[in-house]
């Protein structure tokens, strides 16, 4: 089941259009970096902290269906709908 948390949400920038002012794909990656710093501070978490605290939590794989071009000065949401809840470790040792 999915729990939807904390949305994240602003405009496109020029710099990420190109010259017919559609956003370059790349960006929609970036903006999902984007959403889930700012979800880890909602919540509490400075992923500065954590990385001083030898934490590191890297993005192994992500995924983008592009169904509609973003144009400059549009908002945009981004909206995390699932979420890890546990992460397991073995230690060969």
């Amino acid at each position: 089941m999915s729990q939807q948390v904390a949305t994240y949400s602003r405009k496109v920038a020029y710099y990420e259009t190109d010259q017919m002012a559609i956003v370059h794909h790349s960006n929609y990656i970036r903006w999902f970096e984007e959403a889930r710093i700012e979800f880890l501070e909602k919540i509490g978490l400075s992923y500065s902290r954590m990385e001083e605290d030898g934490i590191l939590i890297p993005v192994l794989s992500a995924s983008c269906e592009y169904k509609y071009a973003m144009r400059f000065g549009q908002r945009f949401e981004v909206t995390p709908i699932q979420m890890v809840t546990a992460v397991s470790a073995i230690a060969n040792g």
